[in-house]
């Protein structure tokens, strides 16, 4: 066993990663998220783990600093589900099941979606 110490980055990193993640809970229960803060790249990274862990949603750290309600991170949580094919709101088991699939068995989406700019007004 042996001690480390954690860095501010890692911290700030760390707590911003769970603030993003607690909106999207919030917002959006029961939807599996997941949440990846790259300091060094100045990024937050947000996927929905039944969707895809290759597609996401990429929002810039410096535009989240001015965003205190985090409207950015619902708007891009919501364009994911909306990419799935699915409403903005609780995880609805049946509509997931009702999901297209391709394939592969992984659920088809709409990829254009992720790639457009999110609407700031």
């Amino acid at each position: 066993m042996s001690i480390i110490k954690a860095t501010y980055e890692d911290l700030s990193g760390q707590i911003l990663a769970k603030n993003v993640a607690d909106i999207l809970s919030k917002k959006y229960p029961d939807h599996p998220w997941w949440v990846k803060v790259d300091q060094n790249g100045g990024i937050v990274a947000i996927f929905h783990l039944m969707l895809s862990a290759q597609f996401g949603y990429v929002l810039k750290i410096n535009d989240l600093k001015s965003d205190t309600e985090y409207r950015t991170v619902v708007e891009a949580g919501g364009t994911i589900l909306e990419a799935m094919g699915l409403a903005r709101g609780k995880k609805d088991v049946e509509a997931m099941r009702g999901l297209s699939r391709e394939f592969t068995g992984a659920i088809a989406f709409d990829k254009g979606a992720l790639a457009a700019p999110l609407d700031r007004n």
